[in-house]
């Protein structure tokens, strides 16, 4: 330990005696754990229907205190290599577009949210590409689109947000390459030496 580093941690300690003040912006919700129980701060509704933020105030030797944002927000999925249903080979990448409506089931249900939520929608991606022609997939961009929301919604019932919509953002046909031949074997492959 360094030699001011048990400062900190004192600091730190000491600090957890005093509350804290948050401020919890319009477009953000507060979700709170006081002794273990959920509770949940959001900015209040103004008259015109929009969210207006408020202060919060929070005592962390009893609470944890996470901030969501629940703006409309966007999810790009990592490019996926697929098979569709003619047997062709393509690399996909889908956008959702969402925001938060219940940040209970967003924060506390579901173990690390915006992973699991990048896994659904690759999941509802896979499926859509999966049950499509290439030439399908191509030509009816807005049908295709159109099923992918609908399995982007079901795939993300449990997660608290609202879709409002889902789109591929690139679609490219590939080629797979096999390196080894059909009777490869790699204990005899040419030029190797046991170890």
């Amino acid at each position: 330990m360094s030699a001011f580093e048990w400062l900190g941690q004192l600091a730190e300690w000491v600090g957890r005696f005093f509350p804290r003040l948050v401020i919890i912006c319009d477009n953000a919700a507060l979700l709170k754990y006081v002794r273990g129980t959920r509770r949940v701060v959001q900015g209040p509704i103004g008259e015109d229907g929009k969210r207006r933020g408020r202060l919060s105030v929070y005592w962390p030797l009893v609470t944890e205190a996470f901030t969501y944002f629940v703006s409309e927000q966007t999810l790009l999925t990592n490019p996926q290599m697929l098979t569709t249903k003619d047997r062709k080979a393509v690399v996909v990448q889908a956008i959702l577009v969402f925001s938060i409506v219940d940040v209970e089931k967003f924060g506390a249900e579901v173990y690390e949210a915006e992973e699991s939520l990048g896994e659904a929608i690759g999941e509802a991606v896979a499926k859509v590409v999966r049950t499509n022609d290439l030439d399908r997939l191509l030509d009816e961009v807005a049908k295709v689109d159109s099923e992918l929301e609908a399995a982007a919604r079901r795939a993300t019932k449990r997660f608290g947000i609202e879709v409002h919509k889902m789109r591929v953002t690139s679609l490219v046909q590939t080629r797979v390459v096999s390196l080894f031949s059909a009777n490869f074997q790699p204990d005899r492959a040419q030029g190797a030496r046991p170890v």
